[in-house]
């Protein structure tokens, strides 16, 4: 990478429930989790032939959004000095710069965790429920190729 690479996000809190709902299904693996739980839930009413556990059972997935929605809204609420502010990020060979009315910031790949890639969306995994969030809109041909090859790295 020769030229300087940048983009922006502004952290708004539908593009935080995009990146919780991505850490939650892609790295934890939730739906792995709903899955054993409907399947006992269903093993269970085969056994005592009660009807209560299919109710249950298809309830799992509406619980489990409501409950990461809850989650989701009350962590951003948390954090009121990021809400709406727009972070600019410059990508360099060995980290990405971060930069906003909060100030400055480097973060070296080799603290990245994970790189998540989604339809609309890059997410740089640097802990547990942290990251920097990447539109793909806002991303150059070049950029996109280059945190693709940094997710290789990663995975």
């Amino acid at each position: 990478m020769n030229q300087m690479l940048q983009t922006e996000t502004v952290y708004t809190y539908d593009e935080y429930k995009k990146f919780n709902h991505a850490i939650l299904w892609q790295v934890r693996k939730i739906p792995v989790v709903m899955l054993v739980i409907e399947l006992v839930l269903l093993a269970v009413c085969y056994f005592t032939r009660d009807m209560t556990y299919i109710v249950c059972a298809v309830l799992v997935p509406l619980i489990f959004k409501i409950v990461f929605s809850i989650n989701a809204k009350s962590d951003y609420a948390k954090n009121p000095s990021i809400q709406n502010v727009t972070f600019i990020y410059t990508f360099y060979p060995n980290y990405v710069e971060q930069a906003s009315v909060l100030g400055k910031g480097r973060v070296n790949y080799s603290q990245v965790q994970r790189v998540l890639e989604t339809p609309t969306h890059f997410y740089l995994v640097l802990g547990q429920g942290s990251g920097i969030i990447i539109l793909k809109r806002k991303c150059s041909e070049e950029l996109v190729s280059f945190l693709q090859e940094l997710q290789a790295q990663k995975a």
